[in-house]
């Protein structure tokens, strides 16, 4: 018997329509699989994330369950991200297989769900295709980030339909409440937009489930009844607000909350628009702007549409349902609180709610669709619609380049989409089209100069000192410049070894900001660079609460650039102690301790790892293999270049030289490092 109905389910007419489903949304969205990773957010969740890209290992488990990414907390997100990385490699075209696989079950449980509900066939299958094909799905399913869309709504959808299936079949607490409680769980742990859900739950009490007859008491016992689901909610969802709190993310340039308000009617109206007729989408907007004309006319459509579906509440209680399914779902992502790049519409958001929608639409035309063969012309005419949307969104996913593009064409003088266009432009050695892009970015915003100057800082600090340039110039002769976009291009000619250059602009940031120290310390290395060494010491004696002593030459600004190094700035710092190298090259102490430093640090750049071996062996040589110490780091470098047998042999020559010495502190510290050497360790800092 229970292999006759587990054979009845698989070949069932509802199973081959679910298949149908799945395998024409696969076929759709496949070409995405050749698709790159995008400059919007793939960087730190994927392709330059280690702990995502590289697969699991212990110490990236232990990363997912603390880290949060962009002021996102998702630890079953990163964890999905590894398994990608474990199964396909780094490169984009597993993590864009996965996402593909996801929506693609998604759009056959959506099939499922409507199927059962409504008892309708052809209008649950045409609901389900709708919403998969439709355009504005592109975004979450093309774009790697927005895994958070379609892995949420995989525990959504299983939480909404165990939930269902429990009440109706009168199962035990476990299967009616605990379920879908552990669904709701994993699926906050994705994305927190899932607070939403036990509204939504409520909404299925009303209907397919008709729970909610008997007035107040019994809609406050259904409520009590859901307090696992409150928990979570408040929870897991108070978690990810604190992190993205500490992150500065929800307040980051926000509107005053009238403003928002005012805004939300025409933000509902814009997704609305969209779900009937998309338009040209981007992944970027321009920032909703308030309108009395326009909040007049969009209350004025939502409350047409909420009065006819309140009247036939009793009739077509599905499309109510759905109706409030869609406008309770968008609640987080209407643009009262801004989350990241929540700033009004946005074509990823209407994931889940746009499934109100299709049951709307389901519940309606059940019961007009049979033997009616106009409405099944529609219908196919409708799904066609949207897959050739599809068809031709899909491709603006395609690279950073494209994607930015299509935002220019909807917003010119997107800050954003300048900014990170003229990057992309950058890295394809299109220098003179993204500098016109630049200042694009500059000239027609008035955060354009300092959102330059933030990235062009963050670029030297990372070693791009000539890409910094490229992206500052255009800034420079702005009036509105801040201090910023003069002292990080400075710092870029100072890396470059341009110091009259790196003089002039560093003094122009300290004109805008002279109480700012860290550009004042690199315009006193900037002099000594210069051969100006009394310059140098005026602008140090200007210095306030300097904690490293006088400063008489650039050796003493030696603390400074450790700090950056432990910071992360390697790259930058690097630079400079390969200037003091230059001045000195015969210092065995400032050898030994760059070499040192470089090849105890599992994140040293791979220009500091070779000129470790280089500048420890140098030092063994002005010590004539005479000094146990340069043998010891000569060592530690040969194993950070994976030499393990050469470093173990070295090693052991530094240990008898330590005990020649009398050192039985260093020789012991060299023989714990032997043990690590010969088992394939690098030495700890």
């Amino acid at each position: 018997m229970k292999t006759d109905s587990i054979r009845s389910l698989l070949f069932s007419r509802e199973s081959a329509l679910a298949a149908l489903v799945f395998l024409s949304t696969l076929a759709l969205f496949s070409p995405a699989v050749g698709y790159d990773f995008v400059g919007l957010d793939d960087e730190p969740y994927v392709s330059r994330n280690p702990m995502t890209r590289d697969g699991f290992s212990a110490e990236s488990l232990k990363w997912a369950c603390t880290a949060d990414v962009v002021g996102h907390w998702a630890p079953l997100l990163w964890m999905s991200y590894m398994l990608d990385g474990t199964l396909y490699g780094p490169g984009p075209a597993g993590f864009h297989f996965t996402n593909i696989l996801l929506h693609a079950v998604n759009a056959a449980l959506v099939f499922l769900l409507l199927r059962r509900w409504t008892g309708a066939k052809g209008a649950a299958l045409w609901g389900a295709l709708f919403w998969a094909w439709h355009p504005l799905r592109v975004e979450s399913v093309a774009w790697i980030t927005e895994r958070k869309d379609v892995l949420s709504g995989l525990f959504f959808l299983l939480c909404a339909g165990s939930y269902v299936r429990g009440v109706r079949d009168r199962r035990g607490w476990g299967w009616r409440t605990g379920l879908p409680a552990f669904f709701l769980g994993a699926g906050l742990l994705v994305k927190p937009v899932l607070v939403t859900v036990p509204f939504v739950l409520l909404l299925l009490d009303a209907w397919p489930l008709r729970r909610l007859g008997g007035g107040g008491r019994v809609l406050a016992a259904r409520v009590a009844e859901k307090w696992p689901f409150w928990l979570l909610a408040a929870g897991l969802g108070a978690v990810s607000w604190q992190v993205n709190a500490a992150a500065g993310i929800p307040h980051a340039d926000m509107p005053p909350l009238a403003d928002r308000l005012l805004a939300v009617p025409g933000n509902y109206l814009v997704y609305l628009r969209q779900a009937v007729w998309p338009g040209i989408l981007a992944a970027l907007y321009p920032r909703p702007v308030f309108s009395p004309a326009a909040t007049g006319v969009a209350l004025a459509v939502l409350g047409g549409i909420g009065a006819a579906a309140w009247a036939s509440r009793r009739t077509r209680p599905g499309a109510a349902v759905g109706g409030l399914w869609f406008a309770g779902m968008l609640v987080p992502s209407i643009g009262l609180v801004w989350m990241g790049t929540t700033e009004g519409a946005g074509d990823r958001f209407t994931y889940l709610p746009a499934i109100g929608l299709s049951l709307l639409a389901v519940s309606w035309l059940d019961g007009h669709l049979r033997g009616r063969g106009l409405w099944a012309a529609a219908g196919a005419a409708t799904l066609l619609a949207a897959a050739i949307g599809t068809a031709r969104q899909l491709p603006v996913w395609k690279n950073s380049g494209t994607l930015y593009a299509r935002v220019l064409e909807v917003s010119p003088f997107h800050l954003q989409a300048n900014l990170n266009y003229g990057i992309w432009l950058q890295e394809e050695g299109r220098t003179e089209e993204a500098q016109e892009h630049y200042r694009h970015a500059a000239a027609h915003s008035a955060k354009g100069p300092e959102t330059l100057g933030a990235a062009g800082y963050g670029w030297v600090l990372e070693g791009r000192a000539r890409e910094a340039k490229s992206l500052l110039e255009p800034a420079l002769a702005d009036p509105r410049a801040p201090a910023l976009v003069h002292g990080a291009y400075g710092m870029a000619c100072l890396h470059l070894g341009d110091v009259s250059s790196a003089v002039r602009h560093l003094e122009r940031a300290l004109e805008r900001d002279p109480a700012d120290a860290e550009f004042r310390l690199e315009l006193i290395r900037a002099h000594f660079e210069a051969g100006e060494a009394e310059e140098a010491r005026r602008q140090a004696a200007l210095l306030k609460g300097w904690p490293d002593g006088e400063i008489r030459d650039a050796a003493d600004l030696f603390p400074f650039y450790v700090q950056r190094w432990r910071n992360g700035e390697k790259k930058y710092a690097w630079g400079y102690f390969e200037r003091r190298v230059d001045a000195a090259p015969d210092s065995v102490p400032l050898l030994n301790n760059l070499a040192w430093l470089a090849a105890t640090d599992g994140a040293s750049p791979p220009e500091a790892l070779a000129a470790a071996v280089e500048y420890a062996e140098r030092a063994v040589r002005l010590t004539e293999g005479k000094s146990a110490a340069a043998m010891d780091t000569l060592a530690a470098a040969q194993a950070a270049r994976g030499d393990f047998a050469g470093a173990a042999e070295t090693a052991r020559k530094a240990a008898e030289r330590a005990a020649e010495e009398g050192d039985g502190a260093l020789r012991e510290n060299i023989r714990s490092r032997i043990r690590g050497y010969e088992e394939g360790r690098r030495p700890p800092p």
